[in-house]
């Protein structure tokens, strides 16, 4: 039995670089070293490749290990192609890039948090758990469940739920087909990360993919890609032929939990990760880089970006866009959109920030008229409504360089009958309009993880979704022009509230002395948990409220909201009393404070400091 590990801070690895000779594990251009796991999913989706079914296909020499000795040879860079936790993955994306194909992502197949007795979650505060590897994807859900879960052992995967029954841990985190077999053991789940996960991202769960090794070239990389889809296919077309190959690696495993294991971890995302699946991929690494679990990293995922054709839509990489507002916001957007390929076409009032994208390959126009005449899209993300009707229907306004076919999208906040208004005009000149507010703040803007809410029609929405897909981790298309900003005015009733109530509960613990960050972290773990004690907790407390959102343009928003309801003939009780207090922010002056500044405000009212530093 192999020794436990004792862990209890997870550092970034750092193993030696890279020798330029070729690792014994490494092979020549037309053989390539492939590590897998022997776990039924692997087995199944590699068949073909191993055992020359894949016609143009490279020969490959198969390296059977578990998953966190993958991840460790990975790291050594001693493999052309392999399987790969997405944890590790995170510290070797200078040299290795992810393939479409080979994926294990899913619904309701992530890590259980098991024990011999019956516990609650909060129960595994100070107990010992066992986790299959410090590398393991489980292992990193685990630290964004809860952070103060650090008594962490390792133990080989197969060996988690015996030590677990055994007393040798309190609890373990069991991956594989051990999701099917620990009430054998007499085991309890106490949580499924999966679900957790699911929750609180709407995101499928990312476990693993296939990575190759950049240094392969572009051509080889894309070949491996097109082969392992292919294997991919082949399995589903000849299944009885890859059973006894399955079969001789599944370690005595029985027959029906060998087929649930394929089942669950074999799905649509193993041929293709998709829009979804690529967002849940850039979303588990900005959680765990502001965690600051695994170290940032400005490498693309993958070798080219893949873009499908949709019904209605423009061939996207040929489409130039114009992108009009580049803030705090908007800078980080127009700059991902610029990363991924497209032609971009920029204007800002002030020039800083135009300067910044046209040295990264932009193209600077000089109105609104301008960009419009040179794009087939054009973006805008401005403060409020009388700026975009300014910018879109004024002197020099986009409304007189657009065109019959052009499409414009609206991403700023502002009232919903602006956005119908504006759509209408630019109707007359043959142009669809969207309107895409956003949530997620500076930094959804920055780590390409917003949540977009859209108004307009489909066709207009199928066409512009690629671009969605590159600046956010979600696109709805919510109902015809203006529902877009009515969906972010319901956000933003619940981020103001939220604001108010976190605000509300650090002045009272801290009036009664308690840590102020004691009480973030413990509330980030239970039901309290929510988006603003994520991003902004330890920073309200820390006093830090440089703006990613301003108090000011929530105000603003609150402005919107009340007229909204007033329109619909809806009492907003809470948010009314909640409007008050941004009031009283914006009159003792403190309208460029981040929103989360109203804490500030709740502090005077209680006269205490929920905080241990002040910066105004």
């Amino acid at each position: 039995m192999a020794t436990a590990i004792a862990i209890h801070a997870f550092p970034c690895p750092r193993y030696s670089p890279i020798h330029p000779f070729v690792h014994p594990m490494r092979f020549t251009m037309s053989h390539i070293s492939l590590g897998y796991s022997p776990c039924p999913n692997d087995t199944y989706i590699f068949y073909g490749l191993v055992h020359g079914k894949i016609d143009g296909a490279p020969t490959c020499r198969e390296v059977l290990e578990d998953i966190e000795t993958l991840n460790r040879l990975a790291m050594a860079g001693q493999l052309d192609m392999t399987k790969i936790s997405f944890h590790a993955l995170a510290f070797m994306r200078d040299r290795y890039c992810l393939l479409h194909a080979g994926g294990a992502l899913g619904r309701g197949c992530g890590p259980l948090v098991v024990a011999s007795d019956a516990l609650d979650p909060s129960d595994l505060l100070g107990k010992r758990i066992a986790i299959p590897g410090r590398l393991t994807t489980a292992a990193l859900l685990l630290r964004l469940f809860h952070p103060a879960l650090d008594d962490l052992v390792v133990r080989p995967f197969d060996e988690i739920m015996a030590a677990t029954q055994k007393g040798d841990v309190a609890a373990g985190v069991i991956i594989h087909e051990s999701r099917f077999t620990y009430p054998d053991y007499g085991l309890h789940k106490v949580i499924d990360l999966g679900e957790w996960w699911e929750a609180s991202t709407g995101h499928p769960i990312p476990l693993g993919g296939i990575l190759a090794r950049r240094d392969l070239g572009k051509e080889k990389i894309r070949q491996i890609d097109r082969s392992l889809r292919a294997s991919v296919e082949y399995a589903h077309a000849n299944p009885n032929a890859v059973k006894n190959y399955i079969r001789q690696h599944a370690q005595e495993m029985d027959e029906s939990v060998m087929q649930q294991h394929i089942d669950l971890y074999v799905n649509h995302y193993t041929l293709d990760y998709g829009a979804d699946g690529e967002a849940a991929i850039a979303d588990l690494f900005a959680r765990a880089e502001k965690a600051k679990i695994v170290p940032r990293c400005d490498q693309p995922l993958f070798v080219s970006i893949k873009c499908t054709k949709r019904k209605g839509a423009l061939h996207m990489s040929r489409s130039k866009v114009g992108f009009i507002g580049l803030g705090i916001m908007g800078k980080p957007m127009a700059g991902h959109l610029l990363d991924a390929g497209y032609e971009l076409i920029v204007h800002n009032r002030s020039r800083d920030a135009v300067d910044e994208l046209v040295g990264k390959g932009a193209t600077s126009a000089c109105s609104g008229k301008a960009v419009a005449e040179q794009s087939d899209i054009v973006i805008t993300m401005l403060p409020d409504s009388p700026d975009v009707e300014s910018v879109a229907l004024g002197a020099g306004g986009i409304v007189e360089g657009a065109r019959e076919g052009m499409i414009f999208v609206d991403m700023s906040t502002i009232a919903p009958s602006t956005a119908v208004q504006v759509g209408d005009v630019l109707a007359e000149k043959g142009v669809r309009s969207l309107d895409a507010p956003v949530s997620g703040g500076d930094i959804g803007a920055q780590n390409a993880t917003l949540s977009i809410m859209v108004g307009g029609d489909e066709e207009a929405f199928d066409t512009v979704k690629p671009l969605f897909d590159v600046m956010g981790q979600s696109a709805v298309l919510c109902g015809p022009l203006g529902a877009g900003q009515t969906v972010k005015a319901c956000n933003q009733v619940l981020v103001a509230v939220t604001i108010a109530g976190v605000s509300e509960a650090l002045t009272m613990g801290a009036k009664a002395g308690v840590d102020p960050l004691k009480i973030v972290q413990v509330l980030s773990g239970g039901l309290a948990r929510c988006g603003v004690l994520e991003n902004r907790g330890e920073r309200m407390v820390n006093g830090d409220f440089d703006p990613g959102f301003r108090i000011r343009l929530h105000y603003k928003d609150l402005n919107i909201i009340q007229k909204t309801s007033n329109d619909f003939g809806v009492p907003l009780p809470v948010t009314s009393e909640v409007f008050e207090l941004f009031k009283t922010a914006m009159v003792k002056g403190r309208g460029e404070l981040d929103h989360s500044g109203l804490l500030t405000v709740v502090e005077d009212m209680a006269d205490i400091q929920a905080r241990t530093a002040d910066r105004g």
